[in-house]
């Protein structure tokens, strides 16, 4: 028997969605909401909690958890900016590495190797204080920092995909390296990608808002939570109210990122599954009920046979449901590869198909379709494609 898997998403990365949902929530309404609150002065300076300021004020009379709600959405907008320099230049640099000539990979990978070494903390500190206090200097010095690290992993990634069959056979017909890289390496190591998007981004957090803490981030009067950290520090023993909020914010955003990315790693992995669906293997003893409707691809009662009236596939009956994967299982010479070169309209001359229902969507398989349509919708990956 084959079995179709199919994924379900995690506890935790439903748990880190929901998360994320609020913080994105608040960091959009809170600014339009709360900025009056946040930025206007008055005279109820280092006020304790009341109904009026939940967290109290600070030694300028603005309310604290609204500064720190507002600062949300400068700190994420930091952070995200910052992990999405990392991911873009470590990724493209990792992975088209290995379509380089050898010296230059070499090279490369010894430039990456050497600033891995340092820590990226104090790699963004070098580079922050060479370009001045600024919140772009901020996103700069942190998304430069991080693609070492993106970039090793991922040359880690691409070197075992980069010299298997269909990727050998892509550069001998002349594609273009760039298209090698995102039509035939990107997509098989995107999964461990995702995870290491989501833990950067959490250590984005920490180290932007520790840039605005030691005056290098974000300036006055703009503020995230690095900043509001800094403005608080003089006051923690007398209104500890005025870090503890902030801190609590950056560890929520920093759980948020980390479930998303344990959910993810979870996900992806094909060990968690829950759901599993049975078909029969090749060949089938009889003809199966016809799909639903709604199935993507529904074949019924296909039988290929030679031009001598030899049968190669007797009677199979599948469908194929958006997202599923099917597997049809059986010794060599089954009718395996003839059941797929049939769906596709690729059967060699002397051999025909013929079924009940064989359709992909809208498109039914039986009848002579436009040749455009078979091209661009309907694709396959043969066993050898160095000779296929």
């Amino acid at each position: 028997m084959a079995e179709i898997r199919r994924r379900h998403w995690s506890p935790s990365l439903k748990a880190g969605l929901v998360m994320a949902g609020l913080l994105v929530l608040t960091a959009i309404l809170a600014p339009i909401f709360l900025s009056s609150a946040a930025d206007q002065l008055s005279g109820d300076v280092r006020q304790g909690p009341s109904a009026a300021h939940w967290l109290g004020t600070d030694q300028f009379g603005r309310d604290i958890l609204a500064r720190s709600l507002v600062a949300t959405r400068l700190t994420l907008t930091m952070s995200l900016l910052a992990t999405a320099l990392s991911a873009a230049a470590g990724v493209f640099i990792g992975g088209i590495i290995w379509l380089a000539p050898r010296w230059l990979r070499e090279t490369v990978l010894r430039i990456i190797d050497s600033t891995v070494a340092f820590p990226a903390l104090i790699l963004a500190l070098v580079i922050a204080a060479i370009l001045g206090p600024g919140s772009g200097s901020a996103i700069v010095a942190i998304g430069v920092a991080g693609i070492p690290s993106f970039a090793r992993i991922t040359s880690n990634m691409t070197a075992s995909v980069v010299h298997r069959d269909y990727v050998t056979t892509a550069r001998l017909l002349g594609v273009p390296a760039v298209r090698v890289f995102a039509r035939h390496l990107l997509p098989n190591i995107s999964g461990p990608l995702l995870v290491l998007v989501a833990s950067s981004f959490a250590l984005s957090l920490l180290e932007i808002s520790s840039l605005s803490f030691v005056g290098l981030g974000v300036q006055s009067p703009e503020y995230d939570y690095g900043r509001l950290l800094n403005e608080g520090l003089p006051s923690i023993y007398n209104q500890p109210l005025q870090v503890v909020s902030p801190s609590l914010l950056l560890i929520y955003a920093g759980i948020t990122a980390m479930l998303i990315g344990d959910g993810l790693a979870t996900t992806i992995d094909p060990r968690f599954r829950r759901r599993t669906r049975r078909v029969a293997a090749l060949p089938a003893p009889a003809p199966q009920a016809p799909a639903a409707p709604g199935a993507l691809v529904e074949v019924d009662n296909l039988t290929v046979a030679t031009r001598e009236g030899t049968p190669l596939v007797k009677g199979i009956s599948f469908t194929i449901d958006d997202g599923e994967i099917v597997g049809l299982v059986g010794e060599s010479g089954s009718g395996k590869s003839m059941t797929a070169m049939a769906l596709a309209g690729l059967l060699a001359d002397g051999v025909t198909a013929r079924a009940s229902t064989m359709r992909l969507g809208d498109m039914d398989l039986t009848r002579r379709n436009p040749a455009k349509r078979l091209a661009t919708e309907i694709g396959l990956v043969y066993q050898d494609p160095g000779t296929t």
